[in-house]
């Protein structure tokens, strides 16, 4: 079976990227997405501004919903698309439609192979499925896989408790991967393992330590955000150049972790200190990124046209605004940190534009995307973690 997303693809782009995407290969998007033209128009207000009756904006975030919604049954949950099966779990749990059965163990038979280590076997999933080492692990945690649910691998018999250990088994921290791509280790050991007993073996007889990765990560974090932390966020045209844009998805990834580890006890004081400025960090994204977007499909335009700058403007803005509604959805519930009264406006009005441009991009031809797969991959999976934001901060 040909599966699309399957082969290794560069899944490290944010905004910047999406600029090559167009100046290099404009033709086949101007020629996909018309229907994109709206996307621009139906832009609602400047970040910090609510104009609209509660009862409105609940109706709009309805709208947006529904599409997402149907787009994520449409083109993200097939099996031949592994990335957007598992980001169509993320968003819509045990009622994703992948064939029959449980949903769970589908993922499990579909993308866990057995790797032998030494004598032993163990189970682990490709990250040329996944995307990102441990990404549909986490997923399935989060969605409350059962620890003793059943599938079968070569024909052996499993358990997802099996996979769980397997991947303890194999992280290696420090290692050759980038600190962003711990991202998901650390969400998934988050919630499994007892504050106060993060550290372990792995199969090499390593040692590992979930406080430094996840202390680890915040200090990238801040580190790569400088930058945010002093622009001015009146500047239309702001510099491009913040390192945080070097990161998977911005980092918004990174933040994500860092907000999952807060939730599940993961705390200290200075870790609280950190988190706090993390997150006032997170609502000048609000408008510094935006800034960025806007800026980049005014330039899009005229090295692409009208319409390949909206398709990939509409990609980055449901990305950064679908990432960043989830982590404010586990914010609030942990109250990990407690948003002032200009700061909930400021994640209101991010909720309406996200709604917006969700229902604006209803006619939006992703199948034609299928020839440039950085795209395609990313403007699906992207409506995934837009659907589930806007699900876990319904406001």
């Amino acid at each position: 079976m040909k599966q699309h997303g399957a082969s290794d693809i560069d899944r490290r782009h944010f905004l910047a990227g999406a600029i090559a995407g167009v100046v290099l290969a404009p033709a086949w998007i101007s020629s996909a997405v018309a229907a994109a033209a709206n996307v621009a128009d139906a832009k609602p207000a400047a970040p910090g501004t609510v104009p609209r009756s509660r009862a409105a904006r609940l109706a709009a975030c309805t709208a947006g919903l529904d599409v997402a919604r149907r787009q994520i049954l449409q083109y993200c949950a097939h099996l031949d698309f592994p990335n957007g099966a598992i980001h169509a779990v993320r968003a819509l749990g045990r009622d994703t439609p992948l064939g029959s059965g449980d949903p769970y163990r589908v993922l499990l038979e579909a993308f866990t192979v057995e790797r032998v280590v030494g004598q032993r076997p163990l189970l682990e999933v490709p990250v040329r499925y996944e995307g990102h080492p441990n990404a549909m692990l986490k997923t399935l945690i989060e969605k409350k896989c059962e620890s003793d649910l059943e599938f079968t691998v070569q024909g052996r018999t499993y358990h997802f408790r099996d996979l769980v250990e397997s991947a303890r088994l194999l992280v290696a921290y420090p290692g050759t991967l980038p600190i962003d791509e711990h991202s998901w280790t650390i969400i998934a050991m988050a919630q499994l393992l007892p504050v106060g007993h993060g550290t372990w073996s792995n199969v090499a007889g390593e040692r590992v330590d979930l406080g430094q990765m996840i202390d680890d990560t915040s200090a990238a974090l801040l580190q790569d955000t400088e930058l945010i932390r002093h622009v001015d966020l009146e500047n239309l045209d702001p510099p491009r150049d913040c390192p945080i844009y070097g990161r998977v998805c911005g980092g918004l990834h990174m933040l994500y972790a860092l907000a999952v580890a807060m939730a599940h006890g993961w705390s200290t004081p200075a870790r609280r200190k950190k988190f706090a400025l993390h997150m006032r960090t997170a609502i000048r994204r609000l408008s510094y990124d935006e800034n960025v977007i806007d800026s980049v499909e005014k330039q899009n335009v005229k090295l692409a046209g009208a319409d390949a700058a909206r398709a990939v403007a509409y990609d980055a803005r449901v990305k950064l605004l679908g990432h960043l509604l989830e982590v404010f959805g586990v914010v609030d519930r942990s109250r990990s940190y407690v948003f002032s009264a200009a700061e909930r406006r400021a994640i209101d009005a991010a909720r309406e534009r996200l709604c917006a441009t969700l229902a604006a991009g209803r006619d939006l031809p992703f199948e034609r995307f299928k020839n440039n797969a950085v795209l395609y991959d990313s403007a699906t999976t992207g409506i995934c973690h837009a659907y589930n934001g806007l699900q876990l901060s319904p406001g």
